[in-house]
C-alpha cells in the first residue's frame, strides 16, 4: 500500500541520516584525539578540554540521541567508554599542566602515566565505535521488526474486513431468503384456507398459464 511504501522510504532515509551522523561523530572523535595527542606533544592544550557530557557527542547523547535511540540497549552502553575517554584525557592534561607549573618538564613517571592513559583512551574509543555500530544495527533491526509487525497487522485487518464483508453478505442473503420464505408460507397459508372448489380453480389457472393465486409461487429475484 501507499502507507507501507511511504513508511519504508521514511525508515530508509532515517537510517541513512543516522549512519551519516555516526560517521561524522566518529570523525569528530578521531580529530579530537589527534588534537589531544598534539597537545601533549607540544606541551600545551590545542583547545578547551571538556568532560563527556559537554562535548558534541555528549550533548547529542542527552538530547536527540536519547529521543531517537533511548530504548536501544547499545545506546545505553555508549556512556561508559565515552566517559573513560574524556576522564583519561583530562587526567593526562592535568599531568601536563602540573609539569608546566613546576617548569621542569614531564618526569619519566608522568610520561609513563600519560602513555598508559592514552592506551586506555584507544581501548575505550574502540568500544565506543563498536557500540555506535551496534546501536545502528539494533535500530535498523527494530525498524524492520516494526515494519513487519505493521504489515502483519495490515494483512490481519484485511482478512478481518473480508470476513466482515462475507458475514454481511450472508446476513443479507439470509434476510432475503427469510422474507421470501415468509411470503411462500403466507401464500401457502392462504391457499390452505381456500375451499376445494377454489383450489381446483387456482390449479386450473396455473395449468393454463394464467396468473392466479399461485400453488407453486416462484422465488423473487
Amino acid at each position: 500500500t501507499l502507507f507501507e511504501v511511504t513508511s519504508s522510504t521514511y525508515n530508509s532515509i532515517e537510517h541513512s541520516t543516522d549512519r551519516i551522523f555516526m560517521s561524522l561523530a566518529k570523525l569528530d572523535h578521531i580529530i579530537w584525539k589527534v588534537n589531544t595527542y598534539l597537545s601533549v606533544a607540544k606541551k600545551e592544550p590545542a583547545f578547551k578540554f571538556v568532560d563527556h557530557k559537554n562535548c558534541r557527542l555528549g550533548k547529542w547523547y542527552a538530547g536527540d540521541g536519547m529521543v531517537r535511540f533511548g530504548e536501544i540497549e547499545s545506546f545505553k552502553l555508549i556512556i561508559q567508554p565515552h566517559k573513560i575517554v574524556h576522564d583519561d584525557v583530562l587526567k593526562a592534561i592535568e599531568i601536563l599542566k602540573t609539569s608546566e607549573i613546576r617548569g621542569d618538564g614531564l618526569l619519566d613517571k608522568e610520561k609513563d602515566e600519560i602513555i598508559q592513559l592514552f592506551k586506555q583512551v584507544e581501548v575505550a574509543s574502540e568500544e565506543l565505535f563498536l557500540f555506535l555500530d551496534k546501536m545502528l544495527e539494533e535500530s535498523l533491526n527494530n525498524q524492520k521488526d516494526q515494519q513487519e509487525d505493521r504489515e502483519k497487522k495490515n494483512r490481519e485487518a484485511k482478512v478481518e474486513r473480508a470476513k466482515e464483508q462475507r458475514r454481511k453478505e450472508r446476513e443479507k442473503l439470509m434476510k432475503k431468503q427469510k422474507k421470501e420464505q415468509e411470503k411462500l408460507d403466507n401464500q401457502q397459508s392462504q391457499y390452505d384456507e381456500l375451499s376445494p372448489e377454489k383450489k381446483e380453480e387456482e390449479k386450473s389457472k396455473e395449468e393454463q398459464g394464467i396468473e392466479g393465486f399461485g400453488l407453486n409461487p416462484q422465488l423473487e429475484a
